[in-house]
């Protein structure tokens, strides 16, 4: 059985590389999609972005939300900070 997205996190926080691979594997298409039609940005470096943001802020995560609803609240964040450059 597979892991749920929260144990990924931690396990990724707490440096097993596999359980972040399982993870951006598991989310990038659907990031990769949100940014996709937002921004003439380079998109792969927001999911980058978006999934480092998630390990930096893992623990203001309160776990009140699916792991994917605070990774997209990472991912809106990222576009508004892109959006404010110009």
């Amino acid at each position: 059985m597979a892991d749920d997205d929260l144990t990924l996190l931690d396990r990724w926080c707490g440096g097993d590389k596999t359980a972040g691979n399982d993870l951006f594997t598991r989310h990038f298409a659907s990031v990769y999609r949100f940014f996709e039609h937002k921004t003439d940005h380079e998109i792969d470096d927001l999911v980058q972005e978006t999934f480092l943001q998630c390990v930096r802020s893992r623990a203001s995560f309160k776990r009140r939300s699916t792991c994917r609803t605070y990774l997209f609240a990472i991912a809106r964040h990222v576009l508004f900070g892109c959006w404010g450059q110009h």
